[in-house]
């Protein structure tokens, strides 16, 4: 994830695509503006659906040094999905977002005793 302003970049470098193919739906519903933990939960869920892509797009890169050339390849197919497990978009997410959230404390919580000098 790399946000510059208003501007951001979510990105699954291994992936070719299929996990944010996978996340259209989802994105296709933004109709304006994302807030930065908004942001941060569209990036787990990108990291949440590549771990759980069935197949990796294999890429390929060739060079010419000659004419000063780099070329990527690689075949991309509609991504299928193993079974999902939301344990670990449970950790993606905690991952993320600590730190930008609230704690929130149980009403019955134990409040520390602080000495009075």
């Amino acid at each position: 994830m790399l946000r510059m302003g208003e501007c951001a970049f979510l990105a699954a470098y291994n992936d070719g695509g299929g996990a944010a193919l996978s996340l259209k739906q989802k994105l296709d519903r933004i109709t304006g503006p994302v807030s930065g933990v908004q942001l941060r939960e569209l990036a787990g869920e990108l990291g949440f659906l590549n771990v759980h892509l069935e197949e990796h797009t294999e890429l390929q890169s060739s060079f010419n040094l000659q004419q000063d050339l780099h070329g990527i390849e690689g075949k991309t197919a509609w991504p299928e999905l193993n079974p999902l497990d939301y344990a670990v978009r449970g950790q993606f997410m905690h991952y993320l977002l600590r730190g930008n959230l609230p704690r929130c404390g149980r009403t019955n919580s134990v409040r520390p005793r602080w000495r009075r000098r």
